[in-house]
């Protein structure tokens, strides 16, 4: 049995995210939690989608990626994990293809490149495609793409789609609705407008908690994990929920409050609360194995 720490390495996972990590690890691999495939929206070099792919060896994870040149270098590290399924693509609201050349390793698309490239018909011999969730996980007609099989369920949607977050959410709709899968998205919180928007569109269905540690290089970064309203109960007593929430790691509310929060909080979080936050569900993890 792989251990936490032993994923992270195999992996080349920075030490950023320790308590969003953490907590992903326990609920789908500790505590056996969450059902279904696991896709890395924006996987970049794939180290996260490496990182759930070891410690969650019996589920197929999906790391989907336009850039070509991550693509490759997913491809190069992790072609050995053979629950790792890359795919060279982008996700949006609707299917459609984009002329992306170039792109350095470790590079992003981000939203005004994107609507860029989609505004333009594409014209070169091998364009990047765009599926939508919905078609790829069969919940409508489309075009087939390669790795995804028929009977497949989403149970984990991590984003990170550097601002796309919302288009891609749109065209995953009816597999939200299907699947209950548990969520992660991304969000610089003092950009009020988007974060309200992305909120407000899954609030129907979700519980919506922040993750409290910066994220990125800036001080409003912050990772939301969404729980599905219809399966809170299935979440009750969840030992790597109940620390997160009581250590403050997580924190309940709404788009407003979060706001609130981080602008009151605007130093980054403690070091040493991430690890002491990280070693007590890696113990958890340990013992449960």
């Amino acid at each position: 049995m792989t251990t936490y720490a032993e994923a992270r390495t195999a992996c080349h996972l920075p030490p950023l995210e320790v308590q969003f990590n953490s907590i992903v690890a326990g609920l789908l691999f500790a505590e056996q939690r969450l059902d279904g495939s696991i896709v890395d929206a924006g996987a970049r070099e794939g180290h996260n989608a490496c990182f759930y792919a070891v410690i969650a060896p019996t589920r197929t994870v999906h790391a989907i990626e336009p850039i070509r040149a991550n693509y490759r270098i997913i491809n190069k590290l992790y072609s050995g994990r053979s629950n790792l399924r890359p795919l060279l693509a982008g996700l949006g609201s609707a299917h459609g293809a984009i002329d992306l050349v170039g792109g350095r390793p470790g590079a992003m698309l981000d939203k005004k490149k994107m609507e860029t490239l989609r505004a333009s018909p594409a014209t070169s011999k091998n364009p990047i495609p765009v599926y939508t969730i919905d078609e790829l996980f069969h919940a409508v007609g489309g075009a087939a793409a390669p790795g995804f099989d028929a009977s497949e369920k989403l149970g984990f949607f991590h984003l990170d789609v550097e601002g796309l977050e919302l288009d891609v959410l749109q065209g995953a709709r009816r597999v939200l609705e299907r699947d209950r899968p548990v969520l992660s998205t991304e969000a610089h919180v003092s950009e009020t407008a988007f974060l309200e928007s992305v909120h407000r569109f899954l609030a129907p269905w979700y519980a919506t908690y922040m993750v409290d540690e910066v994220c990125g290089a800036r001080w409003d970064c912050r990772n939301f994990l969404h729980l599905p309203r219809s399966r809170l109960e299935q979440y009750r007593g969840s030992p790597t929920l109940d620390l997160a929430l009581a250590s403050g790691a997580l924190i309940a509310g709404n788009a407003s409050d979060f706001v609130a929060h981080a602008r009151a909080h605007r130093k980054t979080v403690s070091r040493r609360r991430d690890l002491h936050f990280a070693g007590e569900v890696g113990a958890r993890f340990l013992e449960a194995n």
